[in-house]
């Protein structure tokens, strides 16, 4: 098997796992969501850190936003709980961009051939930074977006803004939001 071929079928079972654990997840979402709680009111601040780095390091249905609400509903301090969702999410955001910066050139293109390397480059740096953007202040599924910034070369100061920033904002709302509906404001 040449290596091309093998590197096809290494992202397609890749591809297909990481969906078969999306699936899996939304399947038992009720669990899932009641055990990530119950692990943050019995943890802490600890629980918040480690929940929110792996939420927004793997592909799956659940946001950080589901951490950040429990934290502040099970009564913790909520600067230190969106201090520790922020950067943990942060981290998470760093290196999903590292990783695609230095792994994800050379297997795209070992993948799919320089010509189609170079169209998908193009048009991420014409809509790169408004899906990005998108991608971080939404619920859609964030970790591929970074992946994708790293690998198309996005310039680091546009991730920052475009990610970084934008996710920052996005919890201090999402805080402000929990707290306006829990009347503490």
């Amino acid at each position: 098997m040449d290596y091309r071929r093998l590197m096809k079928f290494l992202s397609i079972t890749i591809a297909l796992l990481i969906v078969a654990l999306f699936v899996f997840v939304l399947f038992f979402f009720s669990t899932f969501k009641t055990e990530i709680l119950a692990f943050v009111e019995t943890h802490g601040y600890t629980a918040i850190l480690i929940s929110s780095f792996i939420m927004d390091t793997v592909v799956q249905p659940f946001a950080p936003d589901v951490v950040l609400i429990g934290g502040i509903v099970s009564g913790l301090n909520v600067y230190l709980v969106l201090l520790a969702v922020i950067a943990a999410s942060l981290i998470a955001s760093i290196i999903g961009y590292t990783l695609g910066y230095i792994y994800g050139e050379v297997g795209i293109e070992n993948i799919y051939g320089k010509t189609k390397y170079e169209k998908w480059k193009n048009k991420f740096a014409k809509y790169g930074k408004v899906t990005l953007l998108a991608a971080a202040l939404t619920p859609v599924p964030y970790v591929p977006f970074c992946w994708v910034s790293g690998i198309f070369r996005m310039k680091k100061v546009n991730f920052a803004i475009y990610a970084l920033l934008a996710r920052t904002i996005r919890f201090m709302a999402g805080a402000y939001l929990t707290l306006l509906v829990l009347g503490r404001i």
